[in-house]
């Protein structure tokens, strides 16, 4: 959840720099949970729902260095929320491949 949370902190810090060492931390953090849930139940979708969260995050940063605000804002929100998506399919994954 810190995970997800730290992006918009670097949103609200209003410092492209900060924000962009806090996306790349974000994103490193999401790549190794969705990685590893991949080698275990091998589907395509977790993937798939954070590489778009990704890319809306991207957009976001882009949006903000050429100073269009407005949008810049739900981009952020509908990336984060494509990212929780894709922790939350894997989690689902997950405990469908546990062997008790």
């Amino acid at each position: 959840l810190l995970v997800f949370l730290m992006p918009y902190f670097g949103h609200v810090i209003h410092n492209p720099i900060l924000e962009i060492c806090i996306m790349t931390f974000s994103i490193f953090c999401g790549f190794l949970v969705i990685y590893n849930g991949y080698f275990r139940h091998h589907k395509r979708k977790p993937i798939s729902l954070f590489s778009i969260g990704i890319l809306l995050w991207i957009v976001h940063l882009v949006l903000e260095v050429l100073h269009i605000h407005g949008l810049e804002f739900y981009v952020l929100i509908l990336g984060s929320c494509f990212v929780v998506g894709s922790y939350y399919s894997n989690h689902q994954l997950l405990k469908c491949c546990t062997k008790y």
